[in-house]
Order: structure tokens, then sequence, then C-alpha cells
């Protein structure tokens, strides 16, 4: 119950945070913070991933973080603190799983774009929506 709980949390937050890099191309903190609040408060009733899987999904928000300060930010900080808490409730593999998908995503539309010239190399893409788009798709079709 706890993980369907922790799921719906971390699916509408990405739905709000999608509709704000869409609009704004900026994320709330008090919504991130909100879901990461949400996600703890399920924690101690799930027992499908441990404390240590856990801090390791973290971890991969972490990862976007620095790489957002070594670019100067031409990743977003936003990204990073969101997947940091998506990481809580996805674990490390399930965060990895979510993060490496939506990349995948992003570089096809933007492959897309550039081939249908629709925007150039140094035009910015939210990333946000390319997280709840594979977010849904590993809910959908999980591992095969």
């Amino acid at each position: 119950m706890a993980e369907t709980g922790m799921k719906i949390i971390i699916g509408v937050l990405l739905l709000l945070c999608s509709i704000q890099d869409v609009r704004r191309k900026k994320l709330s903190l008090w919504v991130i913070l909100t879901g990461a609040v949400l996600i703890g408060i399920c924690m101690p009733f799930s027992t499908s991933l441990s404390l240590l899987d856990r801090f390791g999904g973290v971890i991969v928000g972490v990862g976007v973080i620095g790489i957002s300060l070594l670019t100067g930010g031409k990743i977003g900080m936003g990204d990073g603190l969101l997947l940091c808490v998506t990481g809580i409730g996805l674990g490390f593999w399930g965060n990895m799983e979510l993060f490496a998908a939506a990349l995948a995503a992003a570089a096809v539309v933007s492959i897309l774009l550039l081939v249908f010239r629709l925007a150039n190399r140094k035009k910015s893409i939210p990333f946000v929506p390319f997280l709840l788009f594979s977010f849904l798709s590993i809910l959908v079709f999980p591992r095969l």
C-alpha cells in the first residue's frame, strides 16, 4: 500500500513540476519539498527498499546537481533536486532507470527537433516532462 502511495505522490509531483517547467522553465522548491515530505511519511510503511537503496537513489540526483554546477546551469538545479526526491521513493536502480529513460526520450525529441529544423543547438527544452513520460512508461510497461 505504501509503495502505491509513493508512486502516486511521485506521479503527481512530476505532473506539477512538468507544468511548471513548461510554463516557467523553473521549478518551485515548495512543490519539491512537499513531495519529499509526503514520500518521507510513507517510507516507514514501505518495506520494498532498504534505507541504503533510497540513499543511493538520492545520490543520482546529487550527481545531476553536481553536473549542473559544473556546466554553469546548463542542466537545471531543480532537475537534480527533483531526482533526489524521486530517488527516495524509487531507490537507486529505479531512479537510474527513470533518469536513463528520460535522457533517451529527450535525446530522441532533440534529434527530431534538429532534423526538422524546429530548433537549433542552443535551444533548451524542459526536462521534467520527459521524467514524467518515462515514469508513466515504466508504470505501464514494467521490466519485461
